[in-house]
């Protein structure tokens, strides 16, 4: 699977209100659950769609847009009005979460990040612009051809400050997109510990056995080798645990849970594990990229079977029992890779994608 290059959205549209939302990722459309506390409204004049929620304690407002006309959509802007705070969370200084900078002269000199009341020294890359205008802070950076700015607001004078927005411009034009690994972070050799925020991220673990948590938004997260731990967080996440023995935990959110070769599927202790599958989110495994039958040219898509089989050539298919999807690629009936799903006690093939 590619790491979403072709994700888009569609809306349904009756009276200038937003009656339906469905997304397109490689191809393939489906409904999106529109949430009681979300609010979707149609700009006649921009011709954007802006979807506004409460989240964490302050409201997020994303902002998706049609620029050539084909009735897709793009995800184009996320903002966060930081000046809201609920009443039912008084914020102490333990549980502040945010950032704090060292200014000297006007310049930016160090950067700290303050998460379950723990602060901690941030790199300043060698690539990375930061300034100080009034009360926010700005990041500029190129990464891999692309500008990109955070900004960083303290809004109400206390010294933490919140990123409140982050844009690309992509050959003179602004846009957010999680299409690719744009704010991501590459891991190393040994076991990484790699955490999002609340923005698209995409992260590799490379090397090692890694951590990996991408927290708010919609994430691409990648194991690659080693027995890494996965955690997609709040959003729409893909996980990709690679080779090695991984642990997969989508969270909230419609998740894919991605298996791109028969390397990285295992059997018995070394299988792969799939946490908080929910079927009612829309979370699926996919399966679309593993050829089910290397025998023929070409790549097979395997076929859901509704039980365990007992006999027979199983080449190319796939069935759960007893909390395992079971994947056969040669011509007996046992299977030669497995994967735990936790907590689930049936599969359809709406699950899957084969």
């Amino acid at each position: 699977m590619s790491n979403d290059a072709s994700k888009g959205y569609k809306f349904t549209l009756q009276n200038g209100q937003v009656t339906s939302v469905s997304e397109i990722k490689n191809g393939r459309v489906k409904f999106e659950k529109m949430d009681s506390d979300e609010t979707w409204s149609y700009d006649a004049v921009t011709g954007q769609v802006s979807k506004t929620e409460w989240d964490d304690g302050r409201m997020e407002t994303t902002l998706y847009s049609d620029a050539n006309g084909d009735g897709i959509f793009s995800k184009v802007g996320k903002s966060y009005d930081t000046q809201k705070v609920s009443v039912n969370t008084p914020v102490t200084q333990n549980s502040q979460e945010g950032y704090k900078f060292s200014v000297t002269d006007g310049a930016v000199t160090g950067v700290f990040e303050i998460e379950h009341g723990t602060t901690r020294a941030k790199s300043m890359d060698a690539g990375e612009t930061w300034t100080v205008q009034a009360n926010e802070v700005i990041k500029t950076e190129m990464e891999h051809g692309v500008t990109e700015t955070t900004v960083y607001a303290d809004a109400n004078g206390d010294g933490v400050f919140a990123k409140i927005s982050k844009s690309y411009d992509v050959g003179g034009t602004t846009v957010t997109t999680a299409a690719t690994d744009l704010n991501g972070q590459h891991g190393s050799r040994d076991g990484d510990d790699l955490q999002g925020g609340d923005f698209d991220d995409a992260y590799h673990g490379e090397g090692g056995n890694d951590h990996i948590d991408g927290q708010n938004g919609d994430d691409n997260l990648y194991g690659d080798a080693g027995n890494d731990s996965l955690t997609g967080g709040d959003g729409d996440d893909i996980l990709v645990g690679g080779q090695g023995t991984d642990d997969l935990a989508g969270g909230h959110g419609s998740d894919v849970f991605d298996f791109n070769a028969l390397s990285e599927l295992g059997l018995g202790q070394s299988r792969d594990t799939i946490r908080d599958f929910k079927s009612i989110d829309t979370d699926h495994i996919d399966l679309s990229d593993i050829d089910a039958n290397p025998l023929l040219a070409g790549n097979q898509a395997f076929v859901f079977l509704s039980s365990a089989p007992v006999a027979g050539n199983q080449t190319g298919t796939v069935w759960f029992n007893q909390g395992n999807l079971y994947i056969s690629t040669d011509a007996d009936s046992a299977s030669e890779f497995q994967i735990a799903v936790v907590g689930v006690s049936a599969l359809t093939a709406a699950d899957l994608v084969l």
